[in-house]
């Protein structure tokens, strides 16, 4: 047993990789449906698993040998026919990174060899000193992912920019902090060598800080086989240039892994959300649940799917290709095993999924471009297509384009394309729907079973032979089914000699055309349905009211024919009354499914612009929103977005996708030139939302009042909590950034504050780390008698919780109109953020609660793990000043790991929590209900056990203090429920202000990304911007006597006077205006 580490593998119901004797080198074994089972001398793979063995060149060899007589697989899509089968990789395959192998049914091997070829060093560069490739030009990667070009085509670096920036410069590359570069290796000889700006190398390289301004690393094991090495910044870099020096590079489209592109593999350090090991192979998810493929990365396409048919949930997967060719090569059967999946294209004609199977391969069985196995999925706006060389294969021209064994399939706008048994329906009691689609072919090309209804779709019937001669036959229905084959308003494009609109194949096959257009009425043939049976008699073929092109009447009124199959004869009337004809109405063949509902399209009316964004009204029932500027894919974007920020000219199209995602038809607006009026203040960028993010104050934050705080009006950074303090107090609007790490030696008070925006740059946090027994020394932060209040993207870290009685990391008291959005608070001592005394018009968007460290033991009572996250109101005899008030709104916010209670716990207010995560496997319960508490609890998802065990609790438990109510709704891992005590009328955030609330299902997904200190924040002044790495300062001009005169250095940080080199004035006047000057020392 070679190597020693394949001893009692077994792999089945998931996927990994299985090590080989180098290595380097790991197969990746797919095992969801089957099984994988190393035994004494060999290994049983069961039908329906899968083996991706890696391949890098067209010369590379694979060699199978199997027990004697059990060679039940094929090999990119061939039956193995021989105990030893031999497979020299295809160019397709080393795209795709391997060669697949499936057990057809239970296989027995002995051995799997692999002999790859090395070629000769070649060199793929990013030159950024000098804009080589020329496609560098103007490349900015911000607040996503994307791939930067190489001068090898087919050679790319992919950059997770989520949380930084990668912006290539006239001379240079800048790389900001929390960047991270995937740069494709595919050997253990691979080297890569970064060349930096002089003393900008700010960055770690295979997990390494680097020390120089050039360094080399060669690729590890470990490293090739995900495919790349990481370059990850700490700080802002400037790069001159990237060269990998590759051994194994072949010219064939791809620098990608020697493991499949479909594992789950990430790097730890770039908090992205992308699960694919190649540069070939990436696709990205997005936050409307959808993956986006690399256009026409076939690879991009296989990652994508595998990744849809693995989910567990069942809630709809939407998979989107833009246009471009995938090809999959020779590659056949390839599968879709998950149910509720949407593969949307951006085009019929321009999105293009296509297979090449070898004319050896033929059948119907064994040569489809797409097979499906799952139930409900939806297709739009695409084109299957099977290339097989089908008027040079004789008689071998059996080649399926999509083969469909599910049922509640959806085609809209489809094309399938090919020329024998194009369409293949293979499950008895299957339904499926097509409407607008368009099927391609010669023989018997919709053929096989269940019940199809086929609405306003164009039938083209291609000449038989390359000559032209010959009949065809459009359908050869199988089925056993009330209605077979329907045909409704459909057209039948002729190009044959003859044609026949279908002949019977098997079951008990049935078969209406009712109302369509013939464009070539003279060649079909005079009984109209070809008579003789391929294996029985036809059971039921009609038609009515068939029509040419300029609407006359082409069906006779009546139409006799006998069909026949060997001695049998079954002759009927073909020509149906108006009567019956009504009867194959879509709603008379589907009683209980509305598929043509579920293809009905959405359309955007109008859209319009306006300097930098172009914005368009809302569509009622819309998933969400793909832009597309000049036919190119740019975003899809969610249900609640209306606008779009855009940074160039030219025709923008919006487009808005129904609930299975299929995306309607555009309205566009064409930009011919970007401009922006000019206001006062700074403006503040942040990256790194959800789509569902508002970014915006809602709930009880908007009710009788708003939030504004700053309106990011006279920016100030600060590096020390004094100088936050500092900036903080007074009423005059100020927004402030904290920028590094903030130490507190005990929680700092700020009273009477109004009008402040504070935002947590990248990497910020504010932390008291002293663990004490002395309760002044505890906690961070005390909002007293504040208004009009904004603090986002604040890391709170705490000293760990433990029962002194002390202070929170956050804590307001009788503070109203307060929003706290993406704020990560982290052990606090006491409570890691409460409320009390008269706070209200509160808003907790996006937030997460967490314990990390390790309890103290040795408190003054209580509980040593004190993880009490929220309390909000703080006695139950505080009446006078908590009733009424307290009311918050909680959304987004994400109770994590070490939450042990109070998430929140509530007295007296009004709470709504919404599309809310809470997964802490150490809950005791999650929400307390306590006296006059008013909760009400939506869409959100408990996820852990002990949170599904105990998703609230009552603690209004105290005599005389016992009045609450709970109402929890729409909720996974916990049921409906209203409950209370008491005569207060049950809460319902919908009397007070309007919301939404998106599908639960979507819940675990988006919080967990983008809950907590995610946000990406940069300053971009409309005026006085430095540079992109500089916090800019703006200017309100004004005319007064000064009373404050502040100095700051170029990277915004406070001083006491003039410093050497460039130095921002802050100048405050009696009347309040302030200006702002440059000057250099």
């Amino acid at each position: 047993m070679n190597p020693s580490s394949l001893s009692g593998i077994k792999i089945e119901g998931t996927e990994t990789h299985v090590a080989s004797s180098n290595s380097s080198i790991n197969m990746f074994v797919i095992a969801k449906s089957g099984k994988f089972a190393v035994r004494t001398s060999d290994v049983q793979m069961n039908a329906n698993t899968y083996l991706r063995i890696p391949v890098q060149s067209t010369k590379d060899v694979i060699t199978i040998v199997s027990y004697p007589g059990y060679h039940n697989y094929t090999i990119n899509g061939t039956a193995a026919t021989a105990n030893t089968t031999t497979h020299t990789a295809t160019a397709s395959e080393v795209t795709q990174g391997y060669v697949q192998v499936q057990a057809t049914s239970t296989t027995y091997l002995y051995s799997i060899k692999l002999v790859q070829t090395v070629s000769n060093t070649t060199t793929a560069t990013w030159d950024f000193q000098n804009v080589n490739p020329s496609a560098l030009s103007g490349l900015t990667i911000e607040g996503t992912s994307g791939h930067i070009p190489s001068t090898l085509s087919d050679v790319n670096i992919y950059c997770i920019g989520a949380y930084g920036k990668f912006a290539q410069r006239t001379s240079d590359a800048q790389v900001n902090a929390k960047t991270t570069l995937r740069i494709p290796v595919t050997s253990t000889s691979d080297v890569v060598t970064v060349t930096s700006y002089p003393g900008y190398h700010n960055y770690a390289l295979g997990g390494t800080a680097v020390s120089s301004d050039k360094v080399t690393h060669t690729a590890t094991a470990t490293e090739v086989s995900q495919g790349y090495v990481v370059l990850y910044t700490s700080a802002t870099s400037y790069l001159y240039s990237i060269q990998v020096a590759m051994q194994n590079y072949t010219g064939s489209g791809t620098a990608t892994s020697s493991t499949s592109s479909n594992s789950s593999s990430s790097s730890s350090s770039t908090g992205s959300t992308d699960n694919t090991t190649t540069a070939s192979g990436n696709f990205t998810a997005v936050s409307q649940e959808y993956y986006v493929v690399t256009a026409g990365s076939a690879s991009s396409f296989l990652s994508a799917l595998s990744k849809a048919n693995s989910s567990t949930s069942s809630s709809r997967k939407y998979i989107f290709l833009p246009n471009g060719t995938y090809d999959l090569g020779t590659t056949c059967l390839t599968a879709i095993t998950g149910s509720n999946i949407s593969i949307i294209g951006q085009s019929m004609e321009g999105t293009i999924i296509k297979n090449t199977p070898a004319v050896a391969n033929e059948g119907i069985s064994t040569t489809a471009t797409i097979i499906n196995k799952g139930n409900n999925n939806y297709f739009q706006d695409l084109t299957l297509k099977n290339a097989l060389d089908y008027y040079n294969a004789g008689s071998a021209g059996r080649a399926v384009a999509l083969q469909d064994k599910g049922t509640g399939t959806i085609c809209k706008n489809v094309c399938l394309d090919s020329y024998q048994d194009t369409y293949y329906s293979n499950n008895t009691n299957g339904q499926y729907y097509f409407e607008g689609s368009t099927i391609y072919g010669t023989v018997d090309f919709i053929c096989g079973s269940g019940d199809a209804f086929f609405n306003n779709c164009t039938l083209g019937v291609r000449k038989r032979t390359s000559n032209g001669s010959g009949s065809c036959v459009i359908a050869a229905p199988y089925t056993s089914t009330s209605w077979g084959y329907v045909f409704n308003n459909c057209t039948i494009s002729n190009a044959a000699a003859s044609y026949s609109l279908g002949r019977a194949w098997g079951g008990s096959p049935k078969l209406a055309y009712i109302n369509t257009v013939l464009t070539d009425p003279t060649n079909i043939l005079s009984t109209r349905f070809t008579t003789a049976g391929m294996n029985v008699v036809a059971n039921k073929f009609v038609e009515y009211n068939s029509k040419n092109t300029s609407g006359t009447t082409v069906s006779p009124s009546s139409n006799i024919v006998s069909f026949t199959y060997g001695s049998t004869t079954n002759k009927m009337e073909t020509i149906l009354s108006d009567s019956k004809a009504a009867g194959y109405a879509l709603s008379k063949v589907f009683t209980s499914w509305t598929p043509n509902e579920d293809a009905a399209q959405l359309t955007v009316n109008k859209v319009s612009q306006s300097g930098s964004k172009i914005s368009w009204s809302a569509v009622s029932g819309a998933s969400s929103y793909a832009i597309f500027k000049d036919d190119k894919y740019v975003a899809i974007v969610g249900s609640g977005t209306t606008s779009y920020t855009i940074s160039a000219t030219g025709t923008y199209s919006v487009r808005a996708s129904n609930p299975m995602g299929g995306f309607g038809t555009a309205a566009s607006v064409k930009v011919t030139s970007i401009s922006s009026s000019s206001t006062s203040g700074s403006s503040t960028t942040t990256s790194g939302m959800s789509s569902y993010d508002q970014n915006a104050p809602i709930g009880w934050a908007t009710y009788g009042g708003s939030v504004t705080g700053s309106s990011d009006k006279n920016t100030v950074t600060v590096t020390t909590a004094d100088e936050l303090v500092s900036a903080l107090a007074g009423t005059s609007a100020t927004t402030i950034y904290v920028k590094g790490t903030l130490t507190f030696t005990g929680q700092l008070t700020v009273n009477g504050a109004k009008n402040k925006t504070v935002y947590g740059l990248p990497g910020s946090a504010l932390s008291n780390p002293t663990h004490t027994s002395t309760v002044s020394k505890t906690g961070i932060l005390f909002l007293k008698n504040c208004s009009n209040i904004i603090l986002r993207n604040l890391t709170f870290k705490g000293a760990g919780a433990y029962d002194i009685d002390g202070n929170d990391n956050l804590t307001l008291q009788n503070c109203q109109y307060i929003w706290v959005d993406h704020c990560d608070f982290q052990d606090g001592v006491d409570g890691n953020f409460d409320a009390n005394n008269g706070s209200n018009n509160i808003a907790v968007t996006w937030c997460r609660f967490r314990y990390l460290i390790t309890p103290w033991a040795g408190g003054s009572g209580g509980s040593d793990k004190h993880c009490f996250s929220n309390l909000w109101g703080g006695s139950d005899k505080n009446a006078s000043k908590d009733e009424g008030k307290l009311n918050t709104t909680f959304a987004n916010c994400w109770w994590d790991e070490g939450c042990i209670e109070r998430m929140p716990r509530v007295r007296f207010g009004k709470i709504h929590i919404v599309n809310c995560l809470y997964s802490s496997s150490v809950a005791s319960y999650c929400i307390g209900a306590a006296y006059k508490s008013n909760i009400y609890v939506e869409n959100t998802a408990f996820t852990s056990s002990k949170a599904q065990k105990n998703p609230w609790a009552n603690k209004a438990t105290s005599s005389g203090y016992t009045d609450y109510n709970i109402t929890l709704t729409g909720c996974s891992g916990a049921t409906n429920t209203q409950s209370r005590s008491g005569s207060n009328s049950y809460f319902n955030p919908s009397s007070y202000y309007s919301y939404s609330a998106y599908d639960v299902s979507k819940v675990e997904s988006q919080v967990s990304t983008y809950a907590g200190a995610t946000l990406s924040i940069s300053v971009n002044a409309k005026s006085n911007l430095l540079n992109a790495t500089i916090t800019a300062i703006n200017s309100v001009e004004g005319d007064a006597t000064a009373t404050a005169v502040e100095y700051y250095n170029a990277n915004g940080i406070k001083s006491n006077n003039l410093q050497p080199g460039l130095n921002i004035i802050r100048t405050t006047y009696s009347d309040g205006t302030i200006t702002i000057k440059k000057v250099m020392q």
